[in-house]
């Protein structure tokens, strides 16, 4: 799946309120974005991952 999937995925779950599979969502986004070297997006799934914790 693509990495950006998993980002509209983590943020559609938090929407629903499912708070759990959002948080699995963006940890996902999260560490493919720094596999790949892709910072500033790594940092954009950062803020989300706070907020649920």
């Amino acid at each position: 799946m693509n990495l950006y999937h998993k980002k509209s995925w983590a943020y559609l779950e938090q929407q629903r309120g499912r708070i759990e599979a959002a948080y699995a969502w963006a940890h996902k986004a999260k560490e493919g974005f720094i596999r790949l070297g892709m910072t500033r997006e790594a940092e954009e799934m950062a803020a989300p991952l706070e907020t649920m914790q």
